[in-house]
């Protein structure tokens, strides 16, 4: 049997998130831990969006699940708008990054931003979580 497929998340689909597709993707996968990521991250508007760096220094942390059901990645594709019969240009893409996990280094698919970044402000820290609310406060 095929191993299951990984998935890093980063901002409205961690674990923590009271979001309706945070318990969509927990009522599918198995939670394997916290885990990082090279990248930076960068509020895009009440949700983040990463892209990927090639400085170690430079980490995003997310959730790291394995998903019982590969046809759940339709469903996140369709929520984070780079579906098949999502228009473009998309604002996210899905790609395979190399992810730091408990238990060592894996390879797991992630929703990068796929947008220019010039107006976004930076999560320096690297954790939406650590800091989810805009700087004007707002959010969903």
């Amino acid at each position: 049997m095929p191993a299951a497929p990984l998935l890093f998340v980063y901002g409205s689909l961690r674990r923590a998130a009271d979001f309706p597709e945070a318990r969509m993707l927990a009522a599918g996968a198995d939670h394997l831990g916290t885990a990082t990521a090279r990248g930076r991250l960068y509020r895009i508007a009440w949700y983040p969006g990463m892209v990927a760096s090639d400085d170690p220094a430079e980490r995003v942390t997310g959730d790291l699940f394995a998903l019982r059901d590969p046809a759940l990645l339709a469903a996140l594709d369709a929520y984070e708008g780079c579906g098949p019969s999502d228009p473009a240009p998309q604002e996210y893409c899905r790609a395979r990054i190399l992810v730091e996990s408990e238990a060592g280094p894996v390879e797991a698919w992630a929703y990068l931003f796929a947008h220019p970044l010039d107006d976004h402000p930076r999560i320096t820290g690297g954790d939406f979580l650590a800091d989810p609310e805009p700087p004007d406060g707002g959010g969903r």
